[in-house]
């Protein structure tokens, strides 16, 4: 068969009710590139092919019959495979690589491979004659340690069985070791589930012991934060007494009229050399901009034109006065040089206008600079299973290979998966390929 099938196993009680248990079939190996890959039984195992998906082209992501999102009852829980006893020895040498890969993947995967001997009777007389000799059979017993030698397996993980073929009616002798590599299936997989169920409470646990060093370290950082602030405010309550006893000495006198906001010309500013003082509140910070240069006020170094800047504070230019206004931390270019104080700037929509050449830091960028080389996407692969616990992460699966998109950031790393998925995972479940 070349599709993906299952045989749900219906015990003969009152209730006809089928077990929980399931024997999955694929399709057989071929050597070399033909066939489905180590990496296409991996995801077998993993549960991402639908049951009668068509296997001779391989396992992809998008394809008719891939399951992108396997539950625990879609995954392989015992790897078995069956070889037949007669052509097991003039087996293609790359079948034999194939499966020894297979092997590996399903040990990544704290599974437990076996193997089911075939047709054991054909190559032992003793044992055609008599099914329940097979374990006083030498022919059986080497034929069990070449295939151990071969695939690296246990010779104890290797089963004799005798097929049915010419019988109509079961017989004890065959149906005793049909059912004793059954129950050892039956054994595997609730080792492997129970050794799972372990595994992910230790997991959970240390979860729960670096999210636990995560909190207390953001106590910390929060309480540094605020003692800093609380010094920030000391400093604004004494400026503000300051403030406010040269707002006393100075009530008497005469006060100017104020000039509107976004009204400044260059003309206007010549006049208004001396505004009215702001009291400064705890709020506010000593770093305020400084007002925007007079026409009497000697300019700064003039700036070159085509040179780019960095905007260090906010300013509402008139553009009645062919002003344009600008945001703290935004990038300019120089157009023309500076003129009293002023220099016509072009901002990154392409707009034009004047700005107080000293509200812009020329030094900050010295000529355009080139953006830096992107980084190598480092290539990587999960070392364990992770369920996906919030919206923002993906689940990974042993051996699966994936990109890294952002680097560690508080133990998660941003990833890539095979299917174009992306999501966080923790950086401790990947490993980086060679």
């Amino acid at each position: 068969t070349t599709k993906y099938r299952q045989y749900v196993i219906t015990p003969q009680d009152k209730r006809r009710k089928p077990i929980k248990f399931k024997f999955c079939d694929s399709m057989g190996l071929e050597g070399k590139n033909a066939g489905l890959s180590a990496h296409d039984v991996g995801k077998l195992m993993d549960g991402h092919v639908k049951e009668l998906a068509e296997l001779s082209h391989g396992v992809m992501p998008g394809k008719a019959g891939y399951n992108a999102n396997p539950t625990e009852d879609d995954r392989i829980h015992c790897v078995a495979f069956i070889l037949n006893a007669v052509k097991v020895s003039a087996m293609d040498l790359g079948v034999v690589e194939k499966i020894k890969d297979i092997r590996k993947e399903a040990n990544a995967r704290n599974l437990h491979p076996i193997v089911i001997l075939t047709r054991i009777d054909e190559i032992c007389r003793m044992t055609e004659k008599d099914t329940s000799k097979v374990f006083f059979s030498k022919e059986v017993r080497d034929k069990v340690i070449e295939i151990s030698t071969i695939f690296g397996i246990n010779a104890n993980q290797i089963y004799p069985v005798r097929n049915y073929s010419i019988e109509t009616e079961c017989e004890n002798e065959m149906d005793i070791l049909i059912l004793r590599a059954a129950r050892q299936i039956l054994r595997y997989s609730k080792d492997f589930l129970l050794d799972k169920l372990a595994r992910e409470a230790v997991k959970e646990k240390n979860l729960k012991k670096e999210m636990a060093e995560l909190k207390e370290r953001k106590k910390k950082q929060k309480a540094r934060m605020q003692e800093g602030s609380s010094e920030e405010d000391n400093g604004g309550d004494y400026g503000s007494s300051q403030e406010d006893q040269d707002a006393e000495s100075n009530s008497d006198s005469s006060v100017e009229p104020e000039v509107p906001k976004n009204r400044r010309s260059r003309s206007s500013l010549g006049d208004y050399s001396n505004p009215p003082k702001k009291r400064i509140s705890k709020t506010e910070s000593f770093n305020q901009p400084p007002a925007p240069p007079t026409v009497n006020k000697p300019p700064p170094p003039l700036p070159t034109a085509s040179r780019k800047a960095v905007v260090q504070y906010d300013f509402d230019g008139n553009r009645r006065d062919g002003e344009i206004p600008l945001k703290a931390g935004e990038e300019v270019t120089a157009i023309s040089p500076d003129e009293g104080g002023w220099t016509v700037v072009r901002n990154a929509l392409g707009k034009k206008g004047k700005a107080p050449t000293n509200y812009i830091d020329w030094s900050s960028m010295k000529g355009q600079k080139q953006p830096p080389p992107q980084p190598k996407q480092q290539k990587m692969y999960a070392i364990v299973d992770y369920n996906a616990g919030d919206e923002d992460e993906v689940d990974l699966y042993v051996n699966e290979k994936v990109t890294e998109l952002e680097p560690d950031d508080g133990g998660w790393t941003k990833i890539r998966k095979e299917d174009g998925m992306e999501g966080l995972v923790p950086s401790e479940h990947l490993g980086i390929l060679d």
